[in-house]
């Protein structure tokens, strides 16, 4: 069981509060990811901005296949688009640790995607 709290717009620390209105604006729910990265203000900031920025590159210059990304690295592509896969990357792995350290249940409207080890 996680010692973590998920945050409500209630129960999140002022500083988060206004982060998780646009989360939900942005997901029309608000995201248990969301609710816990609330603890740390600082933290849910810079993950949305880091998905807003992320979401602006692959509006505007593709969606990366993880075959893509693979061949970034091998193939020596341009450094401007191997520091934005890097950019890319910090936003997964953020939500990916948090994730794991708060033991995150799987959101309702995902539920059916979930599966058990």
């Amino acid at each position: 069981m996680s010692k973590f709290t998920i945050h409500t717009f209630e129960s999140a620390p002022e500083e988060s509060k206004p982060l998780l209105e646009k989360s939900f604006e942005s997901f029309g729910m608000l995201p248990n990811l969301h609710g816990v990265m609330a603890e740390a203000p600082g933290l849910l900031e810079g993950y949305q901005v880091l998905h807003d920025t992320t979401l602006f590159m692959v509006r505007n210059r593709g969606r990366l296949t993880d075959v893509e990304i693979v061949l970034f690295y091998a193939a020596g592509y341009d450094k401007r688009q191997l520091l934005e896969i890097v950019l890319g990357l910090s936003q997964k792995v953020m939500s990916n640790y948090v994730n794991h350290l708060a033991a995150t249940p799987v959101d309702a409207p995902f539920q059916k995607f979930a599966w058990e080890q």
